[in-house]
């Protein structure tokens, strides 16, 4: 489940990216809160298993949360280029 959440923040991300969309930035952001208090659950759960499946299972793991924290990366970057823009259209709301 967390595997197929982050990719589905990646894509996100990177939709957000190729817009230019602060919006969708600051909620693959957040979507990935979701991914660690996943990895959160699965580390708990390792450690009920055997020494190899807990092994296996926190390289799955960190590789979920790398992607995860690769998501988190790109919407950053979203937030910096489109921060300007974002700032002037909401003075010009006002």
């Amino acid at each position: 489940m967390g595997s197929s959440l982050s990719i589905t923040v990646f894509e996100n991300a990177i939709e957000a990216l190729y817009r230019r969309d602060y919006d969708q930035a600051e909620k693959s952001i957040e979507r990935n809160k979701e991914v660690l208090a996943i990895e959160k659950e699965a580390v708990s759960a390792s450690q009920s298993m055997s020494a190899v499946e807990a092994a296996n299972l926190r390289l799955i793991i960190e590789s979920v949360r790398r992607t995860a924290e690769y998501d988190s990366d790109i919407a950053e970057i979203v937030l910096n280029l489109t921060v300007e823009s974002t700032i002037s259209q909401q003075f010009k709301r006002k």
